[in-house]
Order: structure tokens, then C-alpha cells, then sequence
């Protein structure tokens, strides 16, 4: 018998978690590369294919990538080549939507714990952790309450760049964020989010509605009461129900998904031109276990209604 050793690096991990829960996706997960970019790498037709494999966790182990043959098949540093790729993850299962992350590699090979047990974020012990929004098959809890968002907008007939026309149509908001805040003074807390389906589905096509899940899970049982009356104690919770839809996106190109960097920048940054944003007027009020659809429609001026 004969004894063959290969030895080669892991590049790293990623590990879809939900976006509720923050625990991870426990269906079959898998990853598509979109862009490689650092020191003018070959188009990525040329490149050689990523392989992930599943731990059956919605933890995938990343063993190539486009770009980084050199560095998984030996142990040299100077043979390292900066790449830095964008991808989709999607979970097969249908349950959860796809998301866009980006990751550079190579990762530091610090393996020293923190105090809260991981490892450095950079480090290829530590997985590259990318939250992914629950979709409208979503398997609900009966602690959350769940609102099922359907929206609907305004365009111009022809749509732009033709010459504005002042004729428009009603379609379907696909692609489109929902946010649930707490009626609160500012800075209001995020308590939910959703996006619209978009995607073309197997045996169903496109959807002619445009349908968000939007899970809210941490809502007290009891907590005080905002408002005056006989009562100091109430199960409810006063929301405000935000949506945006970037006009830029296109629903019906499969190669792209919603730029939520885009619909909801960090640190509550302007929006964007061409992100179309309303609010609706009144607060709600949700309670744990509650199950609601709400069908919204957005104006082109931005104001959102209930769907008469």
C-alpha cells in the first residue's frame, strides 16, 4: 500500500444565518461569484469555478475560489495574490432569499480567541457571516408577529429615458424594502424587514404580486402603555411601516438581486437618488402571534397609502 500525504489551505467560511434568528440556515446552500477584482485577475470565464462545500449548517468551507490556485496549492506567502470577490448566496430550499456579500482573500491566519470565543473577523477561522432576509415561504414562529406586506407603485408609460409622457400604470413592487420601526422618538429602532419577492419561481414564473414576509420577533408580552387611558399595561406595540424601492433595479434580470445597500444604507445615511421612500401616515399596532397582510400602495410622489 502505498501512502500519498496532500496538504492544502482553506481559504476560509461562510455562514448563512437568518436574518430574525441569527441562527444558521439549516437547508442546502449554494454560491455563485459575480466579480473578481485585485491585480487585474483574467475575465472570470477563464477562471478556474469556486467550489464550497456544505456542512449541511448553512456553513459552506471555502476550498477554491477564481484566482487562488497559487495560494491553496502551496504554502509560500509570497505566491499570495489579493482577490477580492462578490457573490450571491442562495438557499435552495426557498425558505430565505438571496443575498450579495463581498469577501477578500487571502485571510489572516490568526488563530488567537477573543474573549467572546471567536476569532478576529478577518481571520480564516472565523466564518464571513451573511445574514439572508426570510422569503414569503418562509416557516414562521408563533413568538413573532408577521406581517405579510403586499405592494404596489406608479410608473410612467413609456418608462424612462423616453420623453416623460404624464401617463402611468399600477405594477407590482417587486424587489421593494419594507421596514417596521418602533413609533418611538428618534432614533427609531429597526424591529423587522422584508423585501418583495422578484424572482421568476419554478411553475409559478414571475409573481403578479409583489409579497414580503416581514418577521418582528422581539415584541414584549406586556410593557407599558404609551397612551393614556384605564390601562398602564398592554400587550401592543406602536410601529411605523416604512417602503422603499429603488428605481434603478430591475426585477426581471436574474443575474441581480435588490442592493440593500442602496435601500437601506448604514448609519440611517440619506437614501440615494432614484430610491423611491414612503411612509405610512398613522402607527400600527402588533402583538406577539399576530399574523396580518397589509397591501400598501406607493405614489410616485411618495406617499404611501392602504391599497383601497
Amino acid at each position: 500500500m502505498i501512502t500519498e500525504r496532500a496538504e492544502r489551505r482553506i481559504l476560509g467560511a461562510v455562514q448563512l444565518v437568518s436574518s430574525v434568528t441569527r441562527l444558521p440556515i439549516p437547508g442546502p446552500i449554494a454560491f455563485r461569484v459575480l466579480e473578481v477584482t485585485g491585480n487585474q485577475p483574467p475575465p472570470l470565464e477563464f477562471l478556474p469555478p469556486l467550489r464550497i462545500l456544505s456542512n449541511g449548517r448553512g456553513l459552506g468551507i471555502l476550498h477554491e475560489i477564481p484566482g487562488m490556485a497559487n495560494y491553496t496549492g502551496n504554502f509560500d506567502p509570497a505566491a499570495v495574490v489579493p482577490r477580492t470577490l462578490r457573490l450571491q448566496a442562495f438557499d435552495r430550499s426557498g425558505a430565505f432569499l438571496p443575498a450579495e456579500f463581498t469577501v477578500t482573500f487571502p485571510r489572516t491566519l490568526d488563530a488567537t480567541r477573543l474573549a467572546n470565543g471567536h476569532f478576529n473577523a478577518d481571520s480564516t477561522f472565523e466564518p464571513v457571516i451573511v445574514a439572508m432576509l426570510p422569503s414569503p415561504r418562509a416557516v414562521e414562529s408563533v413568538n413573532w408577529a408577521v406581517l405579510r406586506v403586499h405592494l404596489r407603485h406608479e410608473v410612467e408609460v413609456p418608462p424612462p429615458p423616453a420623453p416623460p409622457s404624464g401617463v402611468f400604470r399600477t405594477v407590482a413592487s417587486r424587489g421593494a424594502l419594507i421596514r417596521v420601526l418602533a413609533d418611538e422618538n428618534a432614533p427609531r429602532r429597526l424591529l423587522g424587514r422584508g423585501l418583495t419577492e422578484w424572482r421568476a419561481l419554478p411553475r409559478i414564473g414571475r409573481p403578479a404580486i409583489a409579497e414580503a414576509l416581514v418577521a418582528i420577533p422581539d415584541i414584549p408580552v406586556t410593557q407599558w402603555a404609551n397612551q393614556a387611558g384605564p390601562n398602564v399595561l398592554t400587550p401592543d406595540q406602536a410601529v411605523r411601516i416604512q417602503v422603499r424601492l429603488d428605481l434603478n433595479f430591475d426585477p426581471d434580470d436574474d443575474e441581480t438581486i435588490p442592493d440593500l445597500n442602496r435601500l437601506d444604507p448604514a448609519g440611517n445615511a440619506p437614501l440615494p437618488n432614484r430610491v423611491l421612500a414612503g411612509e405610512l401616515a398613522a402607527p400600527r399596532q402588533l402583538r406577539t402571534g399576530l399574523r396580518e397582510t397589509l397591501r400598501l400602495f406607493l405614489d410616485r410622489n411618495g406617499v404611501l397609502i392602504i391599497d383601497p
